[in-house]
C-alpha cells in the first residue's frame, strides 16, 4: 500500500538531505514544492510518478489514467512535457515526433520517409488531420458526380475555421484564395474524367488557383481503374464507362501537383488514414 507523507514534511527533508535540483528524466524540480516542472504539468515523481493536472490528451487513451506519465512506464517512454505533435505520411506511418509539441497529429504530403530534420529543411506540406472535415468532401464528391455537374472548392484557414462549400462557376472557375488561407479543397468532376478518357487530378495552372507561398491545395479527382480499356466517352451516356472511374486523392503546390512517388491515394484509403488520426 503507498505510504502516502505530508507535503510539508517531504520538502523539509529534501532540505536536510541536500535538494537535488534534477531528476531522472532530466527535468528541474522546484525547490519549494518538490515538484518536477514539465513546462506544461508539473509532475509528482514520489506519487507512482504522477502528473498533477489531466493530460489534455485524455480522451484518446481512455484505458490510460489521465495523471499517468508515460503510461506507468517512464523506463521506456518518454514525455518531455505531456504533449507531443506526431507526424505521418500518406499510408498513416509515423515519421517522428516533435515533443513539447501542442498535442496534434500532422500529416505530411509524401509517402516517402521523413525525419524532423529533413522535413525542417522544407520542401514538404504538412496538415493538421483536424482541419479535414470529410463531410464536405464527401458532399461535394457526390455533387461533382453528377452529369452535367460543376467542380467545387471550400477554404480552410490558418485559425482553423472554413468557408462552405461552393460551386466554381460563379467563380469563373477558379479557385479563390485568401490570405487567411492554409490550403483549399477543390473537386474535379466526373464528366471531365470520362470525356477525356484519363485521371484528372492534375491542376489547372493558373496563378489565380494555385498554391501561393506556403499554401497548398487538395484535388478530389478521379483514376482509372486497372485494367480499364479506351472507349466510349461520356457524350453517348455510357453508364460502364462512368463506372470505370474511382475517387483518388492529389495534392498541388504553385510549381503543380506534388508527385508522391507513386500513385495518388484513393478517396477511401485518404480518409480511413487521416480519419484513424483524427481526434475529436
Amino acid at each position: 500500500m503507498q505510504q502516502w507523507i505530508d507535503r510539508t514534511e517531504r520538502v523539509n527533508h529534501t532540505q536536510k538531505v541536500g535538494f537535488h535540483p534534477f531528476v531522472f528524466t532530466g527535468k528541474e524540480r522546484d525547490s519549494e514544492t518538490g515538484y518536477g516542472y514539465f513546462g506544461a504539468r508539473y509532475m509528482d515523481h514520489e506519487l507512482m510518478t504522477m502528473w498533477l493536472s489531466i493530460d489534455p490528451m485524455a480522451n484518446k487513451y481512455p484505458s490510460i489514467s489521465p495523471y499517468a506519465y508515460c503510461a506507468w512506464n517512464p523506463i521506456i517512454l518518454v514525455d518531455p512535457d505531456g504533449r507531443d505533435t506526431s507526424y505521418y505520411n500518406l499510408d498513416g506511418k509515423q515519421q517522428f515526433v516533435k515533443k513539447g509539441g501542442s498535442d496534434i497529429n500532422m500529416m505530411i504530403v509524401t509517402r516517402k520517409n521523413v525525419d524532423e530534420k529533413s522535413f525542417n529543411k522544407g520542401g514538404y506540406y504538412a496538415f493538421d488531420v483536424n482541419d479535414i472535415d470529410f463531410k464536405n468532401m464527401d458532399d461535394m464528391y457526390n455533387n461533382s458526380a453528377e452529369e452535367g455537374a460543376d467542380e467545387w472548392y471550400y477554404r480552410v484557414r490558418k485559425d482553423g475555421t472554413s468557408t462552405t462549400p461552393e460551386e466554381l462557376g460563379p467563380h469563373g472557375g477558379k479557385v479563390q484564395f485568401a490570405e487567411d488561407d492554409k490550403f483549399n479543397v477543390h473537386t474535379h468532376t466526373l464528366d471531365n474524367a470520362v470525356e477525356t478518357n484519363c485521371s484528372n487530378l492534375d491542376p489547372s495552372m493558373d496563378k489565380d488557383c494555385v498554391g501561393i507561398g506556403d499554401r497548398f491545395g487538395i484535388i478530389l479527382g478521379y483514376s482509372k481503374k486497372e485494367g480499364t480499356s479506351s472507349g466510349a466517352s461520356f457524350s453517348n451516356g455510357s453508364t460502364a464507362n462512368r463506372d470505370g472511374f474511382i475517387r483518388s486523392v492529389s495534392f498541388y503546390d504553385r510549381n503543380g501537383r506534388i508527385k508522391l512517388g507513386g500513385k495518388s491515394p484513393t478517396y477511401e484509403t485518404f480518409k480511413k488514414k487521416v480519419q484513424k488520426l483524427q481526434t475529436r
